[in-house]
C-alpha cells in the first residue's frame, strides 16, 4: 500500500512501544519500505484504542475516516478517500517560507499572505502563480471541509468531536476570518443546552483520562469518574462511556470512529 500509493500523498506509518532492539529482527526480515516510529507516548490510549492491532485512515485534514483491525482494512477506503480529497500541494522555491508555518499548523497567517500576494499579482511565474492558488484552495478546503464534517458529527452525536474540530480551526486560522467563522460556529452549538452539556461531558472525561494516565487500579477509576457519573450527564456520549469504564469496560462509547463517506468531496 505505501508504494502503491506514494506518489498520491499517502503515507503509510507504524507505531509500537517496543523498543528498537526489540523489532529489529521482526525489520531486518520483512525490509518494510514505510516508517516504523517506537514511540515513548502511547498513541493507543491518545486514540481511545484497546486493542491490538489496530489500524487508523486519517485524512489530510486530521479527521478519522476509518478505525478498526487492519485485517478488516479495505484497500478501496483509501481510493475513495483520494477520489474526494485535497492533498497539500509540493510547495516551489518561491513559497518555501511557508513550510515552517504550515508545519506549526499557522494556516491563517498563510492564507492571510497567499490571497494578498495573488490579489497584488506578485507571482511572477506560472508555476509561483498555480501553486500559490493550489496552496490557497488546499488552506480554504481544510477550513470548509471541517466545517461541513462537523454538521455531520453533530448529526451522528459526536458533538464533542464537532467541537474539537472547530476548536482546530478557530486556532489554526487565527487572524484570517475562518477563526472568526469557527468562533461563531462553536458559540452556536454552545448555544444549545444539550450539545453544551455534551461539551462540558466531553471535556471532563478528557481531563480524567489525562489525570489517571496508566491506571488500570479499577477502584481508583471508578473514584475518579464519579462526577461524571451524576444523574446530569448519564445520557451523554462521555457520561455513557465513563459508566462502561467504571463498570471494567474499555469506555468505548467514546472511542472516535468514522466512515470514509464522511469526507467532505474536493469538488
Amino acid at each position: 500500500m505505501s508504494e502503491k500509493h506514494a506518489e498520491k500523498g499517502v503515507t503509510v506509518l507504524a507505531i509500537t512501544r517496543q523498543a528498537r532492539t526489540s523489532i529489529q529482527g521482526f525489520i531486518d526480515e520483512l525490509q518494510p519500505t514505510h516508517p516504523i516510529v517506537c514511540e515513548s507516548s502511547d498513541s493507543m490510549e491518545a486514540y481511545g484504542c484497546n486493542s491490538y492491532p489496530s489500524c487508523f485512515l486519517v485524512g489530510p485534514n486530521g479527521r478519522i475516516l476509518w478505525s478498526g483491525n487492519p485485517a478488516e482494512f479495505k484497500d478501496e477506503l483509501v481510493e475513495s478517500t483520494l477520489a474526494k480529497t485535497k492533498i497539500l500541494p509540493t510547495l516551489p522555491k518561491s513559497l518555501s517560507a511557508h513550510a515552517k508555518s504550515l508545519e506549526k499548523l499557522k494556516y491563517g497567517a498563510v492564507l492571510t499572505k497567499v490571497e494578498a500576494d495573488l490579489k497584488a499579482a506578485r507571482y511572477v511565474t506560472d508555476e509561483d502563480k498555480t501553486a500559490a492558488t493550489a496552496l490557497q484552495e488546499w488552506l480554504s478546503w481544510y477550513a470548509t471541509s471541517t466545517f461541513e464534517g462537523t454538521d455531520a458529527l453533530v448529526g451522528k452525536g459526536e458533538v464533542y468531536r464537532a467541537y474539537l474540530a472547530l476548536c482546530d480551526v478557530e486556532d489554526a486560522f487565527k487572524g484570517h476570518p475562518l477563526s472568526a467563522q469557527a468562533k461563531a460556529s462553536i458559540g452556536k452549538l454552545k448555544g444549545d443546552s444539550a450539545h453544551a452539556l455534551e461539551i462540558k461531558a466531553g471535556q471532563m472525561l478528557d481531563a480524567i483520562r489525562k489525570e489517571l494516565g496508566d491506571e488500570r487500579d479499577r477502584e481508583k477509576i471508578a473514584e475518579a469518574l464519579k462526577p461524571l457519573l451524576a444523574k446530569k450527564y448519564a445520557e451523554t456520549k462521555a457520561g455513557r462511556a465513563a459508566a462502561d469504564l467504571a463498570a471494567g469496560g474499555d469506555g468505548k462509547e467514546d472511542a472516535p470512529k468514522a466512515d470514509a463517506k464522511d469526507e467532505k468531496p474536493s469538488e
